[in-house]
């Protein structure tokens, strides 16, 4: 599965599925400064980021980490609940 989009920041550049924590962080990074922006979905930019949440979504999955992304959640919303009473 490739890719090219052409609007991120007037960057071009080719998305591939994630094979490396390195990739992984290139992508978080992306992602991140997309968010920044606000996209609407169906723009160019809405598109890339919903495209690079699915291909790290993914990656997380194969690599063991989603369970850690829930126990991570769980322990948050613990500290928010003693902190309520």
């Amino acid at each position: 599965m490739q890719k090219q989009f052409e609007n991120y920041m007037e960057v071009k550049f080719e998305i591939n599925a994630i094979r490396s924590n390195a990739q992984y962080s290139k992508y978080l990074s992306k992602v991140d400064a997309l968010m920044d922006t606000d996209p609407t979905a169906s723009s160019a930019n809405g598109q890339l980021l919903e495209t690079l949440t699915i291909l790290i979504e993914d990656y997380e999955k194969k690599q063991g980490w989603e369970i850690l992304k829930l126990l991570s959640r769980l322990m948050l919303l613990k500290i928010e609940w003693r902190h309520s009473v």
